[in-house]
């Protein structure tokens, strides 16, 4: 399996440092290298050697989030990686937020360095089964969201009209709906009209 395959893990620096050469939007780097939401003590000094690495060419922030055994946010784990980021580096909770217990996102409000964004589905099972979760959340704090995890075009009007603006897809846009394939400028496109200034992350 890929890192597609497993929501996600650390792409290598030369490649992310590639990314940032190419493009002109924010990079932010998977900070991410196993599947699920623990991690261990040898993957977070690799996990903080990364942060340094993906911060040399540019990045604007990175992406992370895990869970203690018993579900809640593993704040000594994030912030320890964090300490080893750039300054003036964003970082976006990965959604873990979904499959945390209550109480996880109130826990990421109340740190000293909050997210900058928070990638959630409303539901471990996807958007499609979380959009009145991110519709609820969206009255207190669109800005904090990063709706992702199955989106789906026909959700997003309802999204907008709740105040959400950022989005994230991933098979979407790439041909044929495909992680085997390139991305579709095409499809980008696509997305792009579905909001006056959206802010898409892949």
């Amino acid at each position: 399996m890929g890192t597609i395959d497993k929501d996600g893990l650390s792409p290598s620096p030369a490649l992310a440092a590639d990314v940032v050469t190419a493009v002109n939007i924010p990079v932010r780097s998977m900070l991410r290298l196993s599947d699920g939401f623990a991690t261990n003590a040898n993957e977070v000094e690799q996990l903080k050697q990364l942060a340094v690495q993906y911060a040399d060419p540019g990045a604007a922030g990175v992406v992370l989030g895990f869970l203690t055994p018993d579900s809640q946010i593993d704040i000594a784990v994030l912030e320890d990686i964090l300490s080893s980021t750039a300054p003036g580096m964003d970082y976006t909770f990965h959604r873990a937020i979904d499959y945390a217990a209550q109480g996880a996102r109130e826990t990421l409000l109340a740190l000293e360095h909050p997210p900058r964004h928070v990638l959630t589905a409303g539901s471990p099972l996807g958007v499609g089964e979380g959009i009145e979760t991110l519709l609820a959340r969206a009255k207190a704090t669109p800005e904090l969201i990063l709706a992702g995890g199955g989106l789906k075009a026909e959700f997003v009007p309802r999204f907008t009209a709740a105040g959400i603006r950022n989005f994230h897809i991933g098979s979407a846009a790439r041909l044929n709906g495909s992680f085997d394939e390139r991305i579709d400028p095409k499809a980008v496109a696509r997305w792009v009209e579905l909001t006056e200034k959206p802010r898409l992350f892949d």
